[in-house]
């Protein structure tokens, strides 16, 4: 479990370098550039929880038969084209919030995945609150997309 975890930190950080990445691109628009350096933050903490999550955490706070962190590697190669992409500047504004909002949505469905697996009441809390966390940051990406 605390190898998942770990992983799940570096995947937080890596949506968060590409935050920072899509708010430091010329061209994009000032509002949206300081709502994705937010977000950026809120991975950033995303990743320091998981982190201490991983170094309190048991081997046997999850089900041995489960399939949450499956798709953990999957991600990590989304997110790697997605680095690739935003490095190359060829996400328009309104492709780079749609390819944001399918992260936070895909992080939204593990960590409430983890949520009905985790054995353990105040790990089962953490991702609970991160789940809430990617339904807000879905919610202002959608928002400013119809604002847009």
């Amino acid at each position: 479990m605390q190898r998942q975890l770990f992983d799940c930190a570096q995947i937080e950080e890596s949506i968060g370098d590409i935050y920072r990445a899509l708010a430091a691109r010329d061209g994009m628009d000032t509002e949206l550039r300081a709502l994705w350096r937010e977000l950026a933050r809120d991975e950033d903490a995303h990743a320091e929880q998981l982190r201490f999550a991983g170094r309190l955490s048991g081997e046997n706070i999850m089900r041995e038969d489960n399939a949450v962190f499956e798709g953990l590697g999957e991600l990590r190669e989304t997110l790697g084209r997605i680095k690739e992409e935003v490095a190359k500047a060829s996400l328009s504004q309104q492709r780079a919030l749609q390819v944001t909002v399918k992260l936070e949505e895909d992080f939204c469905r593990l960590h409430l995945g983890a949520v009905a697996e985790i054995s353990d009441p105040k790990m089962r809390e953490m991702f609970q609150a991160l789940a809430r966390s990617d339904r807000e940051h879905v919610a202002r990406l959608q928002q400013y997309l119809k604002e847009k």
